[in-house]
């Protein structure tokens, strides 16, 4: 019998989705990882936009949230550029920006 492995990824953090008039940012985060840990998942990584993250409110609180629940901080780029839109130096040059922002943040695990 073979057994299924599954990866669950939550796409754009601070933001993930809209919010409700009765549910906030924060609170949409904490349903998340209460989820994670009521069902004993492993650790998910969220990719977080840091300029999001720091613009927004409640965005800090949300990735910080996120990581202080044992749940992994990814990169998704600073701002969300769209490759499409943009070269490929300012692209990378985002993701760096980002890199630089999740280290001063948090601590990870080289």
């Amino acid at each position: 019998m073979s057994s299924l492995k599954l990866a669950l990824t939550i796409d754009d953090l601070p933001i993930h989705g809209d919010k409700t008039k009765r549910c906030s940012r924060l609170k949409i985060a904490q349903n998340f990882t209460n989820a994670f840990k009521k069902f004993n998942l492993p650790a998910i990584t969220g990719f977080a936009n840091m300029k999001t993250a720091l613009t927004l409110s409640e965005g800090h609180e949300v990735v910080e949230l996120w990581s202080e629940t044992g749940n992994i901080l990814g990169n998704h780029t600073f701002s969300h550029l769209d490759l499409e839109y943009v070269s490929e130096g300012e692209f990378i040059s985002d993701i760096e920006t980002n890199e630089k922002h999740l280290s001063m943040l948090y601590q990870f695990e080289r």
